[in-house]
């Protein structure tokens, strides 16, 4: 499996001024010295009540897979981090004590998701694979994209796209090839 990640389209950066930008950086100078002293982790809404749901969609020739809200975020909570469970008790010990994120994407030889290592370090996430025909789980991509809903795009039958990053003048895509 090879992976290549394309940005298409214009990635524009906005210059600041660097008398604005050192103004700003002495002016919350104290702030930030205070921040040290005080619990840097983010203030994430715990979610304790959660159910066990059925993610869908699922193929139906593949497998069923349950999340539970653990923990969201964001203006409006629309970013959400999941614990994963399956009725396969071979993927199930594989997604044991693991976050994931919105994405999932399954093959007839494996499952693609979106793992996080802690929600502390959103947006930092990892396309992941699951490999159905020997049950081990692979790291396939590094991702820096704050974009809550990954999307799939097949090219054709082994190739497919996976955009991480979408806006109106730029799309990060991740392209896979078997």
């Amino acid at each position: 499996m090879t992976i290549t990640e394309t940005t298409d389209g214009k990635k524009t950066k906005k210059r600041v001024p660097i008398l604005v930008w050192l103004w700003v950086n002495l002016l919350t100078l104290p702030f930030r010295l205070l921040s040290l002293f005080v619990s840097s982790r983010h203030k994430y809404f715990e979610v304790t009540h959660s159910e066990w749901t059925d993610w869908y969609p699922f193929p139906s020739d593949g497998h069923k897979i349950e999340r539970k809200i653990i923990t969201e975020t964001g203006f409006d909570g629309c970013i959400k981090f999941y614990h994963l469970r399956t009725s396969d008790k071979k993927i199930n010990s594989l997604l044991t004590n693991k976050i994931f994120g919105d994405f999932h994407w399954e093959k007839d030889y494996g499952i693609f998701l979106r793992q996080f290592d802690n929600p502390d370090d959103w947006p930092i996430s990892y396309l992941v694979f699951i490999d159905t025909t020997d049950f081990s789980f692979h790291r396939l991509k590094k991702v820096n994209s704050s974009w809550p809903t990954w999307k799939y795009e097949g090219i054709n039958d082994t190739d497919f796209n996976i955009i991480t990053e979408y806006t109106d003048t730029y799309t990060t895509r991740l392209t896979i090839k078997k």
